[in-house]
């Protein structure tokens, strides 16, 4: 993990360069995923929209309101500039950086996008991640698939608490990219529509800060080949990984409600109880 004291110094550096970082109302979108979910080209998407910045994870855990002022200075280090838009973006990926429940069922300024892949594309994806990076608790499957279980389940009971949520399948991200997009912009209330193609920002495609691979330096979401296993996955573990995918899929939708057939592809229902854009399939 980084040096904390470093990013604090750093984040309070960058808020006096840029002192109205902290000034003004604002929007957050919490993108809540695992390593390997294609969130780094979502996050890359929705921070190249005039409406929001940021595009990374920020490192950052949310126990109470001022946690969002720090994350408004560590986007605005991010990017080398003041955020431009109304909406402030995090991506958090691991269960050590936690939100507090009070933060997401009280504020009705955060949107959370949960996104989630199937394990059997997954962990390959996250296992040759650790070999080439050097992250020794994932190079084995075993431990991949322990940090992916705890994950999902992290997830599904920040679902509880949420107030505002969305849900994407990661892998249509990629495969349905349009109504994934649509799906999105809507829920956010964009103004414009998102694109597919995007801006590269100062840390893209930086090894230990997202996705790493030349498809992301590219700009544009891509048609991606199914990365091969680096090493077989064992039955009785891909068994208990697609367990713990179905356990999540089912909170998540759940709780936000699940898609009228009617409205499947275009991706998004609005729900009686939580009464915002919830699902997108």
């Amino acid at each position: 993990m980084p040096d904390e004291r470093l990013m604090r110094a750093a984040s309070a550096r960058a808020a006096l360069r840029h002192p109205s970082v902290l000034v003004g109302p604002r929007e957050y979108v919490f993108v809540l995923g695992h390593m390997r979910s294609y969130s780094s080209v979502l996050c890359h998407v929705l921070g190249s929209h005039p409406e929001i910045s940021g595009y990374a994870e920020m490192r950052l855990a949310y126990g109470r309101p001022r946690d969002l002022l720090r994350l408004r200075a560590r986007v605005a280090r991010s990017l080398g500039a003041a955020p431009k838009g109304r909406l402030i973006l995090d991506k958090i990926l691991h269960n050590p950086y936690a939100i507090a429940p009070a933060m997401l069922n009280g504020a009705s300024t955060i949107n959370s996008i949960f996104v989630v892949r199937r394990p059997a594309e997954a962990l390959p994806s996250i296992v040759r991640m650790a070999e080439r990076l050097g992250y020794e608790q994932w190079t084995e499957i075993e431990g991949s698939a322990a940090y992916y279980a705890d994950r999902l389940a992290a997830l599904e009971r920040l679902a509880g608490s949420c107030r505002y949520g969305l849900v994407l399948r990661a892998e249509e991200i990629i495969t349905d990219t349009t109504a994934t997009l649509e799906a999105l912009a809507r829920f956010l209330h964009l103004r414009e529509p998102l694109q597919s193609k995007y801006s590269t920002f100062p840390e893209t495609g930086v090894a230990g800060k997202g996705d790493y691979t030349d498809a992301l330096r590219s700009g544009e979401i891509l048609q991606l080949e199914t990365e091969a296993a680096p090493q077989p996955i064992p039955e009785d573990i891909l068994a208990d990984a697609e367990l713990a995918y179905a356990r999540c899929m089912t909170g998540l939708t759940g709780a936000f409600g699940e898609a009228f057939p009617s409205a499947r592809r275009e991706g998004v229902v609005v729900t009686p109880v939580k009464s915002r854009v919830t699902t997108a399939r």
